[in-house]
């Protein structure tokens, strides 16, 4: 079933809970977390970082500084284009006093007339799905909450990694809309892949500990204190990703023993 508002509202996909619904009295809407600020933040703060280096580190030739400066400006457009981007957009609302659905949500911009909207009367469920997002470097199940309507139409709401929000978000509009859901147990997918990917999460926190403590050695020499601090958060980063993935593993074991005492026991009964 096509989504028929996404091409107008486009929250993208990541592995974490970008967008949730915000629940109020009369009004149920999309609204951008605070790990999505946060998100941007980071890449805000680490391209101001970058550009900051030459007032602390000697660069040569003139061409370096250029790059450097370049390069965070990069990161911080990514960033504060982010935030301000997550700010200003109209996302969706269901308004239970006007008993109205604006898959688009209310823009005060725009005529009351031409804002897109449908009754309550003509939603029929609350939809989840999934599907693999692949990217370079890593692979994560993506789930998709919409709502379903008649004449085979279907609205985007959520569209992130985060299975438990998707669970609790669906779990209350459902109560509230009083409609069922449809579609499959996010909660147990999320479960399944993350044991399935803790081999390579460990693989990777290891090379990633390994390069930024090579580049931590390389400039520990440096007197600035600055740089040091910088690389040991990618340090921290790299050994919170390695402890993660080991309580992946030993939950991928436990999985495993779970279902070695089920497979005796049918075994035994086919026996």
């Amino acid at each position: 079933m096509e989504l028929f508002n996404s091409r107008n509202y486009k929250p993208g996909s990541a592995n974490f809970e970008t967008y949730f619904l915000d629940f109020s009295q009369d009004i149920v809407q999309v609204k951008p977390t605070k790990k999505l600020f946060f998100f941007y933040g980071i890449f805000a703060v680490i391209g101001l970082s970058v550009m900051l280096l030459p007032l602390f580190i000697k660069m040569e030739p003139r061409e370096t500084i250029w790059i450097t400066l370049i390069f965070g400006f990069i990161f911080l457009a990514i960033g504060a284009g982010g935030i301000i981007g997550a700010k200003r957009r109209c996302y969706p609302l269901i308004d239970f006093h006007e008993k109205m659905f604006y898959p688009l949500g209310r823009n005060k911009e725009t005529l009351p007339d031409a804002i897109p909207k449908i009754p309550l009367n003509e939603v029929e469920g609350i939809g989840i799905t999934s599907k693999m997002v692949s990217g370079e470097k890593n692979h994560y199940r993506c789930y998709t909450l919409s709502l379903k309507c008649t004449k085979n139409r279907e609205f985007l709401l959520l569209n992130h990694g985060a299975a438990k929000a998707f669970s609790r978000d669906a779990g209350k509009l459902s109560k509230r809309m009083d409609l069922l859901i449809q579609g499959e147990d996010a909660e147990a997918r999320r479960r399944a892949d993350n044991t399935k990917a803790a081999p390579f999460l460990m693989i990777f926190s290891l090379i990633w500990m390994g390069f930024s403590g090579y580049m931590l050695w390389q400039i520990w020499k440096v007197q600035e204190l600055f740089p040091k601090i910088f690389i040991g958060v990618f340090i921290l980063v790299g050994l919170i990703m390695f402890l993660y993935s080991l309580i992946l593993l030993l939950l991928r074991k436990k999985k495993k023993e779970n279902k070695e005492p089920e497979q005796t026991d049918e075994t035994k009964a086919e026996n």
